[in-house]
């Protein structure tokens, strides 16, 4: 049963993360976030606050891909690939709309997360959750 594969410890949070912290990782940050009510111009906001956070991180992948001698055309294409931009969000959205309906019918039928499941995480992580 899906429902049981949600364990809630109140005494442990969770970390995840992915190579840029962007794409999968961003997507289901937007959900969680989603989950918890959060506004969407919120959402986005923390979803473009990758661009300044991975600056250094960025750069110095450049740097080593300069270093190994990466073609200019690889070059421009990396940098594409490390940062986030609104449109990818916008897409995102968009692509949930269009195929689900909107993010509730795609949150609780196609990832299964049931209602009681979404309570669960905002009375965990929410001081004021209903």
């Amino acid at each position: 049963m899906i429902e049981s594969a949600l364990s809630i410890d109140s005494d442990k949070s969770f970390l995840f993360h992915c190579f840029a912290g962007k794409d999968r990782t961003d997507i289901s940050a937007a959900l969680l976030l989603e989950i918890l009510q959060v506004p969407k111009e919120t959402i986005y906001k923390d979803y473009l606050k990758t661009n300044a956070m991975r600056v250094q991180e960025n750069d110095e992948v450049i740097a080593q891909a300069i270093k190994e001698g990466a073609h200019s055309k690889t070059i421009d294409a990396l940098k594409i690939a490390l940062t986030v931009d609104r449109s990818y969000l916008d897409t995102f959205y968009k692509t949930v709309e269009e195929e689900f309906g909107n993010i509730q019918q795609f949150l609780t039928e196609e990832l299964q997360i049931t209602p009681s499941m979404q309570n669960d995480l905002r009375s965990l992580y929410l001081a004021n959750s209903k």
